[in-house]
């Protein structure tokens, strides 16, 4: 049985939020207006005489992903590195369990689970205080998580392994547009990516890598991910990502959608909020600080390669221009993090040292 209904994709179906309903304990439940989805599940809003809840389900995931591929272990995964967090009191929204105890309920063969309903606003990029508290979040999850239970995290490639076999991947795809690029507008952008490929290639390989700090790392730490409520954290969410990697790939993540977002010259100054705040809580490496600058632009490259991949797999040529678009704008992004390489020493500044 499906689902999701044809006639009306945005909803479950009645049975299985019935099911829901009885399998956690909630009396009348019906479902509202639906939340956000993301890479990895499907979201809905069902509300009961108890309050309003998110319903997760794990969308399935395609052969060439390098993450989980199980869904339901997945899915146990994150609702495991959750209520760890929450037990140690950080901002999440722990995973209800049901009559029987579990954190999950298959239904129709699809798995799903149930979160308390989280109402806040994504961080502002430009907010100094919002980015700063971030920061200082960063900082206490990776102190919990690094007195983690074992096997809470899955493990994978490293990620230079991960990027070295996407650039190898966005070499065929460019080549393959042989023809398009002066129709789609990317010339002059691909050109000058191409160039400083080599360079964050470079960076990339020189880096001690696996001598870096490692634990569980949120592996998704946006701004999409970290709820405020005025100027409170009110949850960070999806945890989906969860993997056992080097700790400065989450801060790399995050100042990856930070920086390059911002005009101005701003972007070292949020930066520098950013890295201060995770100061407050916790403390970096040297060789963290020195990787630092080359992980987030090559985290800001990653999505190039992406965007590339997608416009090679379009279908017709209003999608290819779209993502041609976004390809534009992600390059002039790559462009703002490297004008600020002369700032990155100024930016990390008292970061090290416990």
């Amino acid at each position: 049985m499906a689902l999701i209904s044809r006639e009306d994709p945005d909803r479950l179906p009645a049975d299985v939020v019935q099911t829901l309903a009885s399998s956690f304990g909630l009396d009348a439940a019906q479902q509202g207006v639906k939340p956000r989805n993301g890479a990895h599940y499907l979201a809905y809003r069902l509300t009961a005489s108890q309050g309003d809840y998110a319903v997760l389900r794990p969308r399935s995931h395609s052969s060439n992903e390098s993450y989980e591929k199980n869904p339901l272990r997945e899915l146990w995964r994150a609702n495991r590195i959750l209520a760890h967090l929450a037990h140690y009191k950080f901002p999440v929204a722990a995973p209800l369990r049901t009559i029987e105890g579990a954190t999950t309920q298959t239904i129709h063969g699809e798995h799903y689970a149930l979160y308390p309903y989280v109402r806040g606003r994504a961080m502002q990029r430009t907010n100094v205080r919002q980015v700063a508290k971030a920061g200082a979040a960063l900082a206490t999850y990776h102190r919990i998580m690094a007195r983690s239970p074992q096997g809470m995290g899955r493990r994978e490639q490293s990620f230079p392994e991960r990027f070295q076999e996407r650039l190898d991947i966005f070499c065929e795809n460019v080549a393959s547009l042989n023809g398009l690029l002066s129709n789609l507008g990317i010339e002059a952008s691909l050109d000058y990516f191409t160039d400083t490929l080599s360079e964050i290639e470079k960076s990339i390989l020189r880096l001690p890598y696996e001598n870096l700090p490692r634990l569980i790392i949120h592996g998704d730490y946006r701004r999409q991910n970290i709820l405020f409520h005025g100027e409170r954290i009110a949850a960070v969410m999806d945890f989906h990502r969860s993997r056992s990697e080097a700790r400065s790939l989450d801060l790399a993540i995050a100042l990856a959608d930070i920086v390059p977002r911002v005009e101005n010259g701003h972007g070292a100054n949020l930066a520098r909020n950013f890295v201060t705040g995770y100061g407050r809580v916790g403390s970096l490496s040297e060789d963290e600080v020195e990787a630092l600058p080359a992980l987030v632009e090559a985290r800001v490259a990653w999505r190039v390669f992406r965007r590339v991949r997608r416009i090679v797999k379009a279908r017709d040529n209003t999608k290819r221009l779209r993502g041609a678009r976004r390809l534009r704008m992600y390059v002039a992004h790559l462009r703002r993090v490297r004008m600020i390489q002369s700032s990155w020493k100024r930016v990390f500044e008292g970061a090290t040292g416990e």
